[in-house]
C-alpha cells in the first residue's frame, strides 16, 4: 500500500482530513525509525553514508558496527 493510499484509508475510517491522517503517520514513522537514529546516552551514532564526511569521521563507528574494533 502506497503511503497516500493508507493516509487516505485512515483519514476515512476515523473520520479526520488527509492532513491531520499524514500527520499522524509521519509521527509513527519518526517514533519507529528514531532508534536506529539517535542512540542511548554516551553511544556514538551517525549516518555512515553522510555525504558531509570528508575525514573519515565515520571509520571508527563503521568499523565497532562490523565488529573489527571496539
Amino acid at each position: 500500500m502506497e503511503k497516500k493510499e493508507l493516509v487516505e484509508t485512515i483519514a476515512r475510517k476515523i473520520n479526520i482530513s488527509s492532513d491531520e491522517a499524514l500527520s499522524m503517520v509521519n509521527e509513527v514513522v519518526a517514533e519507529m525509525v528514531s532508534p536506529s537514529i539517535f542512540g542511548k546516552p554516551g553511544e556514538e551514532v551517525g549516518f555512515i553514508n553522510d555525504n558531509n564526511c570528508r575525514n573519515n569521521c565515520k571509520e571508527a563507528l563503521a568499523l565497532r558496527e562490523q565488529g573489527l574494533q571496539r
